[in-house]
C-alpha cells in the first residue's frame, strides 16, 4: 500500500551551516510504521521524520542539520571524534565543529532548548547535548534516559506509537500513557484512545 507524503529537502553549506534553499514536494511512499524510534529487525541511521525544528533563522536550522551528522547510536548524543576516540561532545567541541563564537553558540542552544530540538544534560563534569528523536535518530531502539529527556515535548509525543509506549512501560515500569493522557489530552484522544 502506498500514499503521498510531504517531503522537505534542505540545501545547506556544511561548513557555515547557512541554509541556501528549502524545497518541499510530495512523493509516493509505501506505508511504514509511523514511529521513527525503533524497528524490530535491524537498526537504522539518522532517519529524518517529516518535520524540522522551527528555528527563528535558517542559520540555526543549518547548525541543527550539521549536528545530526554526529549522533551516537541509541543515545542521540552529539559526539566528538578525536583521533581514534569518540566521546560525547562538549560545548567547545560543538563550537569548533559549527565554527561559531561563544555568543552564537549560546543563542543557538538557548533557542534549541526553548523549541525542544536539543536537550543539554550534565554528563560527568560537563554538559552533553542530545537531539530530539522526533527530528532525527540513530539506532533501532531508544534508551529510557533519552525517552525521559523529551517526554514533555509535543513533537516527540506525536512521533510515538502505542507499541513503543507499551515497550517503554515493559522495560521501565513507567506508565507513560498516563503522562500523555494528563499532559496531552488532545493527542491522547486522537491517537491513543
Amino acid at each position: 500500500m502506498s500514499k503521498r507524503q510531504a517531503v522537505k529537502t534542505v540545501v545547506y553549506d556544511d561548513k557555515t551551516g547557512e541554509v541556501f534553499n528549502t524545497i518541499e514536494f510530495e512523493k509516493e511512499v509505501k506505508e511504514k510504521r509511523e514511529c521513527i524510534l525503533y524497528k524490530k529487525h535491524h537498526s537504522f541511521a539518522k532517519v529524518f521524520s517529516y518535520m524540522s525544528p522551527e528555528y527563528s533563522t535558517n542559520m540555526y536550522l543549518g547548525y541543527f542539520f550539521k549536528l545530526i551528522h554526529r549522533l551516537e547510536k541509541h543515545t542521540n548524543a552529539v559526539i566528538a571524534k578525536r583521533n581514534d576516540l569518540i566521546e560525547i561532545a562538549t560545548r567547545e567541541d560543538i563550537k569548533e565543529y559549527l565554527d561559531v563564537s561563544e555568543m552564537t553558540f549560546k543563542r543557538f542552544m538557548a533557542e534549541s532548548r526553548k523549541i525542544g530540538s536539543i536537550a543539554g544534560v550534565r554528563v560527568a563534569s560537563s554538559v552533553g547535548y542530545f537531539i530530539n528523536p522526533a527530528y532525527a535518530y540513530n539506532g533501532a531502539g531508544i534508551s529510557s534516559a533519552l525517552f525521559r529527556m523529551f517526554e514533555r515535548d509535543i513533537n516527540f509525543i506525536s512521533s510515538l506509537t502505542s507499541e513503543s509506549i507499551a515497550d517503554f512501560k515493559d522495560k521501565t515500569g513507567h506508565d507513560f500513557m498516563k503522562v500523555i493522557k494528563n499532559n496531552f489530552p488532545t493527542i491522547y484522544k486522537l491517537k491513543f484512545k
